[in-house]
Parts: structure tokens; C-alpha cells; sequence
């Protein structure tokens, strides 16, 4: 690490977090910064918003942080979904570096990206039950 103490990085990110979210998303609202939690709010509409809670874990900066993700509107499912993604694949890389804005930019394009995400269990539903896969299809 260099002589650089794992609370000097803490505060090291936690300050770039708030130098960088009113530039970087300034539709996200920073509701905790603090060592033990950074907890933002996203909302794209009504209908697609969820509140990220992160925390580092003990042996951060060599671990990856943990996210969780709440909402009220977004299906389970999804928030599992983009939790595993997460996990797997955005915080996989970047441990050693600053974790918690790569995965903020990441969370605000999903919501900018997903119009659908909120309804996504109906879609299922739909497919399931009322696609026939030989003679139908949906593009959505």
C-alpha cells in the first residue's frame, strides 16, 4: 500500500465521491458519506429510482467494496441481477482503485439505459404465458 493507511483511502474516496457526484451525476443525491457508509440516492423517473448503500469491508482496498441496493419500484429480481453484475464484473476489476464512482456511474447509466426495468417481471409474465416461441414474438 505504500506507507498509505487503509483510513487515509477511505477518506481519499469518500472525498472524491463528493467532489465528483455533482459533476459526474448530478441527478443523484448524496444522502451518507461517511467511513462506515456511503448511501446515494438515483432517480431517473418516479418509476426508476433505488438508493445504493456501500460499505468497506475490512480488508478494503484488496477487497472490493459491497454494494446493496434498495427499491421500492424495481423488481427483486433486478436489483439481484444488477448486484451480481456488480459483484462480478465492475468491482472484480477495480480493486486497488477507486471503487465507489465507477460503480455510481455505472448504476445511473443502468437506470438511463433500462426504460423498462420497473415493469420487468410483467414482460416475463407476458413472454411466458402468452408468447407462443413458433408462431410469436416480441420486440421490446
Amino acid at each position: 500500500m505504500g506507507g498509505i493507511s487503509r483510513r487515509e483511502i477511505i477518506e481519499s474516496e469518500l472525498n472524491n465521491v463528493q467532489a465528483s457526484m455533482p459533476r459526474d451525476l448530478p441527478a443523484a443525491r448524496l444522502e451518507a458519506c461517511v467511513p462506515s457508509m456511503v448511501r446515494v440516492y438515483m432517480e431517473e423517473t418516479p418509476y426508476r429510482n433505488f438508493t445504493a448503500c456501500i460499505q468497506f469491508p475490512p480488508e478494503y482496498p484488496v477487497k472490493p467494496i459491497v454494494a446493496e441496493l434498495k427499491s421500492k419500484v424495481l423488481p427483486d429480481r433486478v436489483l439481484y441481477q444488477l448486484t451480481s453484475v456488480l459483484d462480478n464484473e465492475i468491482l472484480s476489476e477495480s480493486c486497488n482503485e477507486s471503487q465507489i464512482m465507477p460503480v455510481l456511474i455505472y448504476l445511473n447509466k443502468f437506470l438511463k439505459d433500462n426504460l423498462l426495468a420497473y415493469c420487468s417481471d410483467e414482460v416475463a409474465f407476458i413472454k411466458k404465458h402468452f408468447i407462443n416461441s413458433d408462431k410469436d414474438s416480441i420486440k421490446i
